[in-house]
């Protein structure tokens, strides 16, 4: 895929008209999603060797071009950092194409041992937000898994990617041309959309699946809307690390997982709850890993400088920011490179912001006595916001992990 395709202005099929241009959004929101449902029944019946070649060549066309996605997803965001942003992308590329390839799309998927028959068919058009944290990589994900059913696809990126949307559908176009699948395919809507024509999208009745990834707002929104939704929203992950466990090997799963593309991952570890008999040692292991642990006055002033004195939450200028960025900020200095902030913590003594999801490579550090009141840490943090997303556990007793497992709201544990 040439790279000069990168600097097109224009995007594939984007919908007819621009904002302001005295179209009426309902008319603008009809238009698209008619083309979309027209090109969804051309497709409808493509045989699985087909959808598998359109999908591998899809995939190469943006995996091919990951380093320079990531470099202007990072330059307009101003979220992450491009090595990681390049890892995130082909992995959406090459690993969700990879997983798709050879597998049923369409038709009988299988029959159980009560004689019931599971059967694949398409949904129609689908309606997709993306989130400002990885544009790119959600894109090609949602399009990837949309088409393999036979789904069309209207985009609508977070107004802070839009620019970086745009090139990554551009890169699409040709692709999509010269497997004979009409343009209308994929589509992008062009922004910043407003409240209203995002409604309109939502409740249209032509659109058969909305797919959210964002905040609580526009999850809770999509929810609202009366068409089937899957939503993807903040999560809250707490870590917990018990005495038994593999202190070094706790510590670089941790440092790595949220220092990643600095810490905006949804499901990365924003909490580290520690037995107290290791808690030092593991605070060391986490130095070792690449993060800066903070005494109390290095953590009082983190929170100070990083978070919002009214609400306690996150101030927006940090997310996505590097842990030594915001460590300038807050008078913080150490003579060697670090990944991850780590200041100590309480439930109790933190404002409720600090206790919840932080889109940056900062996590906090809790001390418990035992399991019992590592447990209960873990379920008052994910009541704070996230229950029902992500935890995580470091042990090696097969009964403590099957007893977290069975405590805390998440659908995914690790």
């Amino acid at each position: 895929m040439p790279r000069a395709s990168l600097a097109r202005a224009t995007a594939v099929c984007r919908l007819h008209g621009a904002c302001g241009s005295g179209i009426p959004p309902e008319v603008e929101v009809d238009d698209v999603v008619a083309r979309a449902r027209l090109a969804q029944r051309a497709v409808e019946d493509w045989e699985e060797d087909r959808v598998d070649a359109l999908l591998c060549a899809l995939s190469d066309a943006v995996s091919g071009n990951a380093k320079p996605l990531a470099a202007a997803a990072v330059a307009e965001t101003g979220m992450g950092n491009v090595a990681d942003k390049i890892r995130k992308v082909e992995f959406a590329a090459r690993s969700v194409c990879g997983s798709l390839v050879g597998r049923v799309g369409r038709g009988v998927i299988g029959t159980d041992e009560r004689g019931v028959t599971a059967v694949a068919s398409p949904v129609g058009v689908v309606f997709a937000l993306l989130p400002v944290t990885n544009p790119v990589a959600t894109m090609i994900n949602e399009v990837l898994i949309c088409l393999k059913g036979r789904n069309a696809l209207v985009l609508s990126p977070h107004p802070r990617a839009q620019r970086v949307s745009e090139m990554t559908v551009a890169l699409l176009e040709p692709v999509l041309r010269a497997h004979g699948a009409p343009l209308a395919l994929v589509q992008i809507v062009p922004g910043p959309l407003s409240q209203r024509r995002t409604e309109l999208f939502m409740e249209h009745q032509g659109i058969a699946l909305v797919l959210v990834t964002g905040g609580v707002s526009i999850v809770k929104a999509a929810y609202r809307s009366g068409t089937p939704t899957i939503g993807v929203g903040p999560g809250n992950a707490p870590a917990y690390v018990a005495a038994d466990a593999d202190l070094a090997s706790a510590a670089r799963a941790i440092v790595d997982g949220k220092a990643f593309d600095n810490g905006i991952i949804c499901g990365s570890e924003q909490h580290i709850v520690a037995d107290r008999s290791i808690a030092a040692e593991l605070l060391e292991e986490l130095r070792q890993a690449g993060a800066v642990t903070l005494d109390a006055a290095e953590s009082d002033g983190l929170l100070q400088t990083a978070f919002d004195p009214v609400s306690g939450a996150l101030k927006p200028r940090w997310s996505g920011r590097s842990a030594m960025e915001i460590a300038a900020a807050a008078h913080i200095n150490r003579r060697y490179p670090f990944r991850l902030l780590v200041f100590l913590a309480s439930v109790g003594n933190l404002p409720a912001g600090a206790r919840r999801e932080r889109l940056a490579p900062i996590t906090a550090f809790y001390t418990v006595r035992d399991a019992s009141e590592g447990v209960e840490t873990c379920q008052a943090l994910l009541a704070e916001g996230g229950a029902g997303h992500t935890a995580a556990v470091h042990t090696s007793s097969d009964e403590l992990i099957a007893r977290v497992e069975a405590a805390l709201e998440r659908t995914r544990a690790d």
